[in-house]
């Protein structure tokens, strides 16, 4: 999936596939310290969510080929294929990595009475 913007990442992120994000550019590349924490939190385990580390070979492919993909560097196109050919090389262990992202963001987003849960417990602690 080639997602453009923070919504359609939320509804990328949630289905469960695997995903490149292109953020809208900004003035002086204020969007790439976004997409870097991101992928950071994207790529990295989460023992709350049961989400492992994606491998580091699979992970700094897809690092590269986003940030590239932002604008994050000079990139000719004899590099931009190759580092489409090794993130392809990766789909398996990619897929792996967005279902069990998805599934930690489904249990996380049915604990504690859901987010309709939370926000009604959230409003009333504001009220008090």
């Amino acid at each position: 999936n080639l997602v453009r913007g923070e919504d359609s990442l939320v509804r990328a992120l949630w289905a469960g596939k695997p995903l490149l994000w292109q953020l809208y550019p900004q003035d002086e590349a204020a969007h790439l310290p976004k997409l870097e924490a991101f992928l950071q939190r994207y790529l990295q385990a989460s023992s709350a969510g049961g989400v492992n580390a994606l491998q580091t070979e699979a992970a700094q492919c897809l690092q590269q080929r986003a940030l590239a993909w932002n604008g994050g560097g000079t990139v000719n196109d004899s590099v931009a294929l190759s580092q489409w050919l090794q993130l392809f090389a990766h789909e398996a262990a990619l897929s792996v990595h967005a279902r069990n992202w998805a599934q930690a963001l489904h249990a996380a987003a049915a604990s504690e009475g859901g987010l309709a849960g939370r926000l009604a417990l959230f409003c009333a602690c504001k009220l008090e």
